[in-house]
């Protein structure tokens, strides 16, 4: 089964695109190898005020950055790719009160925050608008091809008191519904 396209979003630049284009802007790294994409950067530092603690590791081209926020947020964005690009939000946060909340929204809700706390990172409130937008189209664990071969694939872990969301944003790696 592939993946189903939405078109509301299309009208749009592609929000991951706009994340690319931001994490260049604050300082991307030498090329060791001919890629379509630059190295992962640091997205977030220790010295932003809404920050309580903050890592970047990067190993050949797979970076993994961790960041505790203020409001107890954490966040583990995983990012790699040369050719074909993956970058993994992984949002752990407290649970919502009783029943089963709407995950989609609830990951949504992460993207915004994020997106409010400096205008450095205002195009994830894109991301959180497409989530918002096509939240029926998608289903936990599956990538949703949101335009020409980019894909979204949002899950959830139920960790007692605290969940984790996760949020993959990809190009190239699932097989597009035009093929």
């Amino acid at each position: 089964m592939h993946p189903t396209k939405s078109t509301s979003v299309k009208f749009r630049l592609t929000p991951f695109l706009l994340i690319i284009a931001c994490a260049c802007f604050w300082g991307c790294g030498e090329e060791t190898q001919k890629c379509a994409y630059p190295p992962p950067v640091a997205i977030f530092s220790d010295s932003m005020s809404f920050i309580n603690s903050h890592s970047f590791n990067l190993e050949n081209r797979n970076a993994t950055e961790s960041v505790t926020f203020k409001n107890e947020l954490q966040l583990q964005l995983d990012q790699s790719g040369c050719d074909h690009i993956k970058q993994t939000f992984q949002f752990t946060t407290t649970k919502p009160g009783e029943g089963d909340p709407n995950w989609f929204f609830l990951t949504a809700q992460q993207f915004e925050y994020i997106s409010s706390l400096s205008p450095k990172f205002i195009s994830l409130s894109s991301w959180a608008e497409m989530i918002n937008l096509n939240a029926s189209q998608f289903r936990i664990g599956e990538p949703l091809e949101i335009e020409n071969g980019f894909f979204v694939k949002i899950d959830k872990i139920d960790s007692g008191k605290n969940v984790i969301l996760t949020a993959e944003l990809s190009e190239g790696l699932y097989k597009s519904s035009n093929q």
